[in-house]
C-alpha cells in the first residue's frame, strides 16, 4: 500500500498534514490527504473495512492498519500463519477415495498407513486416560 500511495506522490500524507511543505497551500494539502485516505480505503477488503471505518483521517488510518496488521504480536503471527498454511492445504487438495467397505480398509493400497494410524490413535486414547 505504500508503494501504491509513493507512486501516487502522496505516501507523505501518511506522516501527516502537518509533515506536508510548510509553503504548500492549504487546498493542495487537503487535496493530497483526501486522496491518500480515499487510495487506501478503496484497497482494503470489507472485512478490514469494518475494523476501521471510524478512523477520519489518513494518519489514525493508518496506525490503525499498522496496529491490526504490521505488530508482531504472537496473535497475529499465528493468524498470518494460519493463513500462510490454509492456503498451501487448499492448493494441495485432491480428491481422495475413501475406502467404503472393511475389506477395502484391510487389504487396500493404503491398509498399512492406516493400520499405523489407528494403533497411534489408540495409543494417544489411552495415554490420555480417554
Amino acid at each position: 500500500m505504500q508503494a501504491l500511495l509513493t507512486q501516487q506522490g502522496l505516501a507523505k500524507a501518511l506522516r501527516g498534514r502537518k509533515k506536508l511543505l510548510v509553503n504548500m497551500p492549504e487546498e493542495k494539502k487537503d487535496d493530497i490527504m483526501e486522496k491518500a485516505f480515499s487510495a487506501i480505503l478503496s484497497s482494503l477488503s470489507d472485512v478490514v473495512l469494518y475494523e476501521v471505518f471510524d478512523e477520519k483521517t489518513v494518519e489514525s488510518l493508518w496506525l490503525k492498519l499498522e496496529s491490526l496488521y504490521m505488530t508482531k504480536s504472537l496473535s497475529n503471527r499465528l493468524y498470518l500463519k494460519q493463513r500462510l498454511h490454509g492456503i498451501r492445504f487448499s492448493e494441495e487438495i485432491v480428491e481422495i477415495q475413501e475406502p467404503s467397505i472393511y475389506r477395502e480398509v484391510v487389504n487396500g493400497t493404503e491398509s498399512s498407513q492406516r493400520a499405523i494410524a489407528m494403533s497411534e490413535e489408540i495409543e494417544s486414547l489411552h495415554k490420555n486416560q480417554t
